[in-house]
């Protein structure tokens, strides 16, 4: 909490109440408390984080990067569609079973392939990609 002055640390938010702090290797798939892989979230984040609509990378050390489900950079313009479609593939893949980071990798290589911009065919591609 003191690195992110008791503040949430996504890029241009001031946020200062309910600020959590998040492990990036969640506990229940074997992460650990590594303080270079925790960082302090508010609660509108930390619930983005979770949802697969935010995508955090990186460490402490070397700096955190910040990206939308849809793999747009954090604060460059977004395409709701696509930004909806890969939030909702993360939920489906979620849903079937995959621990979240599985799920986000799946989602991931999908958006770096060029997305289908409907639900079925983006959870196609992810399975082919499982």
């Amino acid at each position: 909490m003191r690195r992110h002055h008791k503040r949430c640390a996504v890029p241009g938010c001031q946020n200062h109440v309910f600020v959590d702090l998040h492990h990036l290797d969640p506990l229940s798939e074997g992460g650990s408390h590594d303080p270079d892989r925790i960082i302090a979230l508010c609660g509108a984040h930390h619930r983005a984080t979770h949802a697969g609509a935010l995508c955090i990378d990186g460490t402490a050390r070397r700096g955190f990067s910040f990206r939308h489900a849809d793999g747009t950079p954090y604060g460059l313009g977004l395409n709701p569609p696509a930004l909806d479609v890969a939030q909702q593939a993360f939920s489906a893949l979620t849903t079937m079973g995959f621990r979240a980071t599985e799920a986000r990798a799946l989602v991931d290589a999908v958006v770096h392939a060029g997305p289908p911009d409907q639900l079925a065919p983006f959870v196609h591609a992810a399975l082919r990609c499982a």
